[in-house]
């Protein structure tokens, strides 16, 4: 319900682009769209002043590619503030960024002036050590990547750049970690899908009956809530660790049984226990399934003190109302 997007069509031979961001953690003012890339002007929270984020899906021919890069290069003297680059530039700036594939001097050349006119520089990069991987698994590159200006380094100068596995696609995800933004304390929120738990009736019911304190009525009500908040928050977060863990290990479980069908026919023990693992796995994200639908329900109170927005998603859940 909070974000906003641009976006340009993909057209015959060439891919789209797409821009997703939360508008309460960046506000757009302006944005530039044109085939190859798109350009999102705003206010990033933690961010002094204005920043420009470019989402760039770099075209195939060496000539649009090196007017491309002049393209961005005026664009970013004409606009003050933090500038940031993303995206698939189709190109690398060095021979060891490609694997078995062909390098292109006149490409990477192009790309490299535009980097150092442009003022850019790039974060070393965790994970994988290329971005791009060929339907034939043989050809590798490093096509994606983040270019950030020196005011960016300056005011986030721990910030990380990490390649997670491809799954999906041929193009791997590249995440790009601010070190140190402060977006304030996220607020508590009460999830449906906690009650289905085995252990939950326990925990609320003693957190309820074991709470003592003194005081006015309304300040000894509130002091309940903050407890019964502090301990259902803790509870729940040695839940999820395990229960990602116990998630991991199944679908590790899962995935093994399948490379043995690959080479061989499993047994009727092998078979039952996939999927019994396979129900197990059901299970666990059909939780993850109920959370995301009611976030996508309930439009979560965001102002007030903390206590009260817990309290309201406390009386959304209709079996615990008689209890609150």
């Amino acid at each position: 319900m909070d974000f906003d997007l641009e976006a340009i069509n993909p057209t015959t031979g060439s891919g789209g682009i797409l821009s997703i961001w939360d508008s309460t953690i960046f506000r757009k003012s302006e944005s530039f769209l044109t085939r190859n890339y798109i350009a999102t002007t705003g206010s990033w929270k933690g961010f002094p002043g204005t920043t420009t984020i470019v989402n760039v899906y770099a075209p195939q021919s060496v000539t649009e590619k090196r007017s491309l890069w002049e393209d961005l290069t005026l664009l970013k003297s004409q606009t003050p503030g933090t500038w940031i680059f993303l995206g698939d530039f189709n190109v690398v700036s060095h021979p060891k960024e490609r694997f078995n594939s062909s390098f292109c001097k006149y490409t990477t050349s192009d790309f490299n002036k535009f980097i150092v006119v442009a003022g850019l520089y790039e974060f070393n990069q965790g994970g994988k050590k290329f971005t791009y991987l060929r339907d034939d698994g043989f050809k590798q590159s490093k096509l994606d990547k983040f270019l950030v200006c020196q005011k960016f380094i300056k005011q986030q100068p721990l910030t990380t750049v990490t390649v997670l596995p491809c799954k999906h696609s041929d193009h791997s995800l590249v995440l790009l970690k601010p070190s140190s933004l402060n977006f304030g304390p996220p607020p508590f929120r009460f999830f449906n899908s906690w009650m289905l738990h085995k252990d939950f009736d326990t925990i609320f019911d003693n957190a309820w009956k074991n709470f003592s304190s003194f005081g006015a009525p309304d300040q000894y009500f509130l002091a309940k809530l903050k407890y019964l908040k502090g301990i259902l928050k803790n509870w729940r977060s040695d839940v999820s660790k395990l229960e990602h863990d116990d998630l991991k290990q199944l679908r590790e479980k899962v995935d093994c049984f399948e490379l043995e069908a690959e080479s061989r026919i499993l047994y009727d023990s092998g078979i039952i226990d996939r999927r019994e693992s396979l129900f197990k796995i059901g299970e666990l994200e059909y939780a993850v399934k109920l959370d995301m639908r009611q976030k996508a329900k309930v439009r979560w109170i965001c102002d007030g003190d903390e206590n009260t927005r817990f309290f309201y998603g406390m009386l959304k859940n209709k079996n615990r109302r008689n209890q609150i």
